[in-house]
């Protein structure tokens, strides 16, 4: 076992007398390894390199903070999280993943939560926004930050580096990892608040229904190499007509959405479903899509695009409630070829399996029921 340095050795006997939460994550799920591999410091997520002489320049608060950061990059799954984007190439955001926008975005949320904590003291090179700490999630602080076409050529920011995942923790692990860090610093008297959110949240996690309709239609996205295969519309309405590519990154191909229009869903519940569809229509460009007003039968359809608010749109119907008859009508409109079907209802509709299309629907229900085929998810 290789001999660790004074300045680590203090720093881990003050991890594991004033933060045990930490201290017990690290000795469950990471190894410390001191050296030149890096600048400064990284995780592989299943290693923190920490370089020799850097750390000599470090304080032992600013080298407790720089361990805690790495541990708090493995529980949130940031080093897994950033390979999968990057293998894919779209971010968050439907747009080209960048690997540092990504890596300013989790050191974000970690130092805001660690000062949140009053763990440690953050070195100078830590990135911190005030705004930003255990309330908020490294894809939507990713969205949040500007794109800059030439970031990737510059040096990464903050003071570590996430690396490709040199292991892939089960959430099993990292679960009862969290549980006995927590259990041991409950028993201290020593869990901080926002440190207790992320373990709370990770051991029962609460599903955002938003993220959950996102997640349903971005995988039935596929890639589209061929950027000229759709011209920018907004670039030839307009002088001098000029055309220009469109968008590159994942197209949805034909999609349907289906509201339920028999007198059940509220104003405030079809705003706010309609919102967060248009919303995902601008950035997943799908190829055709159509909204379907359905209540005992098909009572209207409207076509939309990525540039249609729907939330204007007028509803049509307001009998009974029989949501599988729009799915017949689904079919002949898209001639088969359907991607992806969300529906929204309160779920008060008979539902038989031997109806069930071929196509995936999700069930975007205002109440707690059940579908019994399909996708369930609840509107809060």
């Amino acid at each position: 076992m290789a001999t660790r340095s004074k300045e680590l050795t203090q720093a881990m006997s003050y991890l594991i007398t004033s933060q045990p939460f930490i201290a017990v994550l690290l000795m469950e799920l990471l190894e410390i390894v001191e050296g030149n591999q890096v600048p400064h410091a990284a995780t592989d997520d299943k290693h923190i390199f920490l370089n020799a002489e850097w750390i000599k320049t470090l304080t032992t608060p600013e080298l407790v903070f720089v361990i805690a950061h790495e541990v708090l990059h493995v529980i949130y799954q940031h080093v897994p999280t950033s390979k999968n984007y990057k293998d894919r190439g779209i971010g968050p955001d439907f747009k080209k993943y960048s690997h540092n926008r990504m890596n300013k975005a989790a050191d974000y949320v970690i130092n805001g939560t660690l000062s949140e904590s009053k763990i440690g003291k953050m070195p100078l090179m830590g990135l911190h926004n005030p705004n930003v700490g255990s309330k908020d999630s490294a894809d939507d602080v990713y969205c949040d930050l500007p794109y800059e076409e030439d970031q990737e050529d510059n040096p990464q920011p903050g003071f570590d580096q996430h690396l490709d995942p040199a292991v892939q923790h089960s959430s099993g692990d990292v679960k009862r990892a969290i549980s006995g860090a927590a259990n041991a610093a409950r028993a201290q008297g020593n869990l901080p608040a926002g440190l207790e959110r992320i373990a709370g949240e990770i051991l029962e996690p609460k599903q955002d229904w938003k993220q959950l309709l996102r997640d349903f239609m971005v995988t039935a996205m596929g890639h589209d190499e061929a950027t000229w295969s759709r011209l920018n519309r907004r670039k030839l309405v307009v002088a001098p007509h000029v055309a220009f590519p469109g968008t590159q990154g994942y197209r949805a191909g034909n999609v349907a959405v289906v509201v339920d229009t028999s007198g059940s869903i509220g104003a405030d519940e079809l705003a706010l479903f309609l919102g967060e569809v248009s919303g995902i229509m601008q950035e997943a460009v799908p190829q055709q899509a159509k909204l379907f007003w359905c209540d005992t039968t098909v009572a209207g359809i409207d076509e939309i695009d990525e540039y249609t608010d729907m939330t204007t749109l007028t509803a049509r119907g307001g009998g009974g409630t029989d949501m599988e008859a729009a799915f017949p009508v689904i079919d002949e409109e898209f001639m088969g070829d359907v991607q992806c079907c969300v529906v929204l209802t309160d779920l008060y509709t008979n539902i038989d399996v031997a109806n069930q299309p071929a196509f995936p629907v999700l069930w975007a229900a205002t109440t707690d029921k059940e579908a019994e085929y399909g996708q369930t998810i609840h509107i809060n």
